[in-house]
């Protein structure tokens, strides 16, 4: 494997996506961020704020509201998205551990799926380093 560190995979995930503010690698089982990367200074309470949505959407109280028929399987969601202040936050749950995250605020206009997709694998590849 190579040398990158995991705030290192995300930087370059937050290079590669211009309109991306911030990416974090959070454990939603704790409620903490791991690591982050951010185009400007980011204070620990927003990062925290972040973290909390994120566990919120993908395992607490706007998770366990998803209808049945919205999720894949009887679990929780994958990912989820919410739109707020000009700014969309993605979150995205880990293929091979459940309670890791990534968390990511960027434009709008940003293309979702692609934010999905590549980020799906950045946790994957974060998985196998693990």
């Amino acid at each position: 494997m190579d040398d990158m560190t995991v705030g290192d995979r995300l930087d370059r995930f937050r290079a590669r996506f211009p309109g991306c503010f911030v990416v974090a690698f959070a454990d939603l089982s704790t409620g903490m961020v791991l690591a982050d990367s951010s185009g400007a200074k980011t204070v620990q309470e927003r990062l925290d704020a972040l973290c909390h949505s994120a566990t919120d959407s993908l395992n607490g109280n706007i998770a366990q509201q998803l209808p049945g028929a919205v999720l894949a399987t009887n679990s929780m969601p994958q990912h989820a998205v919410a739109l707020s202040g000009g700014e969309m936050a993605c979150f995205l749950r880990s293929p091979t551990a459940e309670n890791e995250a990534l968390c990511i605020l960027c434009d709008p206009q940003m293309p979702l799926s692609a934010v999905i997709s590549e980020g799906a694998e950045l946790l994957a590849d974060i998985g196998r380093e693990a």
